[in-house]
């Protein structure tokens, strides 16, 4: 493999771990492309079928219909815009039980589908919070989801001319961009979806009542001679919104949601660890885990102890890599400062190109080696104030919760 290939490996891995975890120190500049949110997506429905195998049968029944939606959603994020044909395919192939999710991203939108015996679901909602809110917000935006429902006869739905009329403006939707804050920075109005969208349906069906969910919203707004800011992935949120709200209709309840978020944590540990991620970004998802640990509630079991050994194998990996840079630092040339020659005049030795190099010939890598692991040395710091194993909350999730 070239290192070319193995650096982009590293920065799409980089990039996953970035907006699954959201660690403190976060990208100056969107970093959004189609093959790094394909590769996201690839990851969650490779970890679900390592999830899902180790369930009883029964639990596996009921996971059925979201590996499949994990599965038809891979398959239209293979493209920037929906492919009509592919769409309507999957609607004219749904049973009852499926659950097909699409992200209109030129809309800054998601439209679920959901169906049932008699009726199928149609709903909506946003999914990515204005840039003005998530910076004005003290902590977390707190939102519900999913926003509009409309129900459906599953008469209506299978009749010919429905399915290509529905396909016919999610296609469009997802490739025109309307709405000219976008250009500013500033997310899409979604109206076109949750109003307009809602609206046409409501021709055809009615408001259903279906049970929503709040959630703690962790986005930033950042931008530094960048023509668009970071923001974090809004495919990620569709992830999460579709299946906590559909887990959440099942016995297994959001229990299983969690467990699965900490399986994935943990997944996505062993692959750092195998990539040469950073030791801060390390360090934060050791911090992920450990909080995903608290919030499963699990003292025992195959889970909770995969998740204890993945934060220490974290730990190992941090302590190893600092002991290189004693080893190293510990090894450099003797400095004395008896051979410093007086410099004269009101100039530093460090103005001065001639000096630096007396004092630090080529052989000398302490300088250069501190600047390159000056994370590691914060990481390794921290790690000797907090347990890796059950780390606190971070800062940023203790900051009061202020609604959007």
């Amino acid at each position: 493999m070239s290192v070319a290939s193995e650096s982009s490996q590293t920065d799409v891995l980089e990039y996953i771990i970035t907006h699954i975890c959201c660690p403190i120190k976060l990208p100056q500049h969107s970093d959004y492309t189609l093959d790094n949110d394909s590769a996201l997506l690839d990851v969650v429905l490779g970890s679900a079928r390592k999830f899902v195998s180790s369930l009883p049968d029964h639990d596996q029944d009921q996971w059925a219909p979201l590996s499949k939606m994990l599965k038809s959603l891979a398959v239209t994020m293979s493209s920037s815009s929906l492919i009509g044909e592919v769409v309507e395919s999957q609607i004219k192939s749904m049973e009852a039980g499926d659950v097909l999710a699409y992200l209109i991203r030129e809309q800054n939108a998601a439209v679920v589908l959901r169906r049932l015996d008699t009726e199928t679901i149609f709903e909506s909602f946003e999914v990515s919070p204005l840039a003005s809110a998530v910076m004005e917000a003290k902590g977390k935006l707190l939102c519900s989801y999913p926003g509009p429902a409309i129900a459906i006869s599953n008469l209506v739905v299978d009749n010919p001319t429905f399915p290509p009329e529905l396909v016919n403006f999610l296609s469009h939707m997802s490739s025109d961009g309307l709405d000219p804050a976008v250009l500013q920075g500033e997310t899409a109005n979604p109206h076109y979806i949750t109003r307009l969208l809602t609206d046409i349906l409501c021709a055809f069906g009615e408001p259903a009542n279906i049970p929503r969910i709040r959630k703690r919203i962790g986005d930033d707004v950042l931008q530094s001679n960048a023509k668009l800011p970071w923001r974090r992935s809004s495919l990620w949120l569709v992830i999460r919104v579709v299946l906590q709200t559909s887990l959440e209709r099942t016995s297994l309840g959001r229990n299983s949601y969690k467990a699965f978020m900490a399986s994935l944590m943990t997944d996505l540990v062993s692959k750092a660890l195998e990539g040469d991620i950073s030791s801060d970004l390390l360090y934060s998802m050791s911090i992920k885990v450990s909080r995903r640990l608290v919030k499963l509630q699990a003292e025992d079991g195959f889970l909770a102890i995969a998740m204890h050994k993945a934060t220490e194998d974290i730990k190992d990996r941090l302590e190893l890599r600092w002991k290189n840079v004693q080893e190293v630092q510990a090894a450099s040339p003797h400095w004395d400062a008896s051979e410093i020659h007086k410099i004269r005049g009101h100039q530093t030795l460090f103005d001065r190109k001639q000096g630096v190099h007396h004092l630090y010939p080529p052989s000398y890598p302490l300088s250069n080696l501190l600047c390159k692991n000056f994370s590691l040395i914060i990481a390794h710091e921290a790690l000797l104030r907090t347990s890796l194993v059950l780390t606190p909350i971070s800062s940023r999730a203790l900051i009061p919760t202020t609604p959007s």
